[in-house]
């Protein structure tokens, strides 16, 4: 019996890891959607069809008509949040506050999922 407790108590702490590491994987997806959020806020609807058209993913898919909102969610669900830092660079939007913000939600994370 002595073989199976050892074999049970590898598992469990397999386990726990491997929930620690989606955890933090899940919370580190949440956190990009809300930078690209705070990136996105800058931008006119303008500027976010260009941004579409830049990356060619083409416009909301949404009845009626279509608002800033509208893009922000679409931006967010087909562009990565490095895409989206590039193109603000590129084209003069400040994004040190998104960095500063990033790295504060950084360390957050390390802290409570520390593996």
């Amino acid at each position: 019996m002595g073989f199976l407790d050892k074999l049970g108590g590898k598992i469990v702490d397999k386990t726990k890891e491997v929930s620690k590491t989606i955890s933090k994987d899940l919370e580190r997806r949440h956190h990009e959607k809300y930078l690209a959020g705070m990136i996105l806020e800058k931008f006119d609807v303008k500027t976010l069809k260009n941004l579409c058209r830049y990356y060619k993913v083409g416009e909301p898919d949404t009845d009626g008509r279509v608002n800033k909102s509208h893009w922000i969610d679409h931006v967010i669900d087909t562009i990565s949040l490095d895409d989206i830092k590039d193109y603000a660079k590129k084209h003069s939007i400040s994004v040190s506050e998104v960095v500063k913000e990033e790295h504060r939600l950084r360390q957050e994370r390390d802290e409570k999922f520390k593996v």
